[in-house]
């Protein structure tokens, strides 16, 4: 809907996970058409969306920081295990035909994307973050019903969690499709390795920072403050070692 003024983004924006971004599209430019150039998205800009948000009054903005801000500990006491890198692999698409059993059909891709690997050990403790952002904004209302399309209730772990967790990488323009049964067959197996997730941005649609990024109303950071203590540390020990 228009009237989505926000979103809770994970940025993807790390200079080596960009690098491999650039690989894949220089690959799809060099076997297919260069008139998908068009396609692609800004991949300065390449994100895992938690949630969209309708934020327009001040009043809402500030009722959505102070909603990440109350369950900081609780995302720091998760971190508090190691930091969270996710494995992004192998493409997909979103079309407006699907059959029966609900598969999209490729032949009339609204956008292609990047897939989250959901089985990985670091994806299930995101989920655990996941669900702490959507819980605590359901219980201050600042989410209802149609937020929740793209998450789901799992009522064996108890949580919630995204249904299709992706990165967007190609979009139809104009109203048109895009044709993404040979990019997939040819590309569907394609690893965009691991990447650490540092930050939670409530973000803001159409507006960008310097950095090109979507502007942050607000940033949560996800490098749990122990690290540095930890990396302190053990640098001193070894000068102490060296030192014998």
């Amino acid at each position: 809907p228009d009237d989505y003024t926000h979103f809770i983004s994970i940025p993807f924006t790390y200079s080596k996970f960009v690098e491999r971004l650039n690989i894949f599209k220089k690959k799809i430019l060099l076997d297919f058409e260069d008139s998908l150039e068009a396609n692609f998205v800004d991949f300065t800009r390449t994100h895992l969306t938690v949630l969209m948000l309708s934020l327009p009054t001040k009043e809402k903005q500030d009722k959505a920081i102070q909603a990440l801000e109350k369950i900081n500990d609780k995302i720091q006491a998760i971190l508090s295990k190691g930091p969270i890198a996710l494995i992004v692999q192998h493409l997909e698409c979103f079309s407006s035909i699907q059959d029966n059993k609900g598969k999209h059909d490729r032949a009339a891709s609204r956008l292609i994307y990047a897939k989250i690997n959901a089985r990985d050990a670091d994806y299930l403790r995101f989920t655990e973050i996941v669900n702490a952002i959507v819980t605590q904004f359901l219980d201050d209302n600042i989410i209802g019903k149609r937020e929740l399309s793209t998450i789901q209730y799992n009522n064996t772990t108890k949580k919630y969690e995204l249904k299709h967790p992706h990165l967007t990488l190609m979009r139809g323009r104009d109203n048109k499709t895009i044709d993404a049964r040979k990019i997939i067959e040819s590309f569907g197996y394609f690893d965009f390795g691991r990447q650490r997730i540092q930050n939670i941005d409530i973000s803001a649609r159409g507006q960008f920072d310097k950095d090109n990024y979507f502007q942050a109303l607000h940033r949560l950071s996800l490098i749990h403050i122990s690290e540095p203590t930890r990396l302190l540390s053990i640098s001193y020990a070894v000068f102490c070692l060296k030192k014998k």
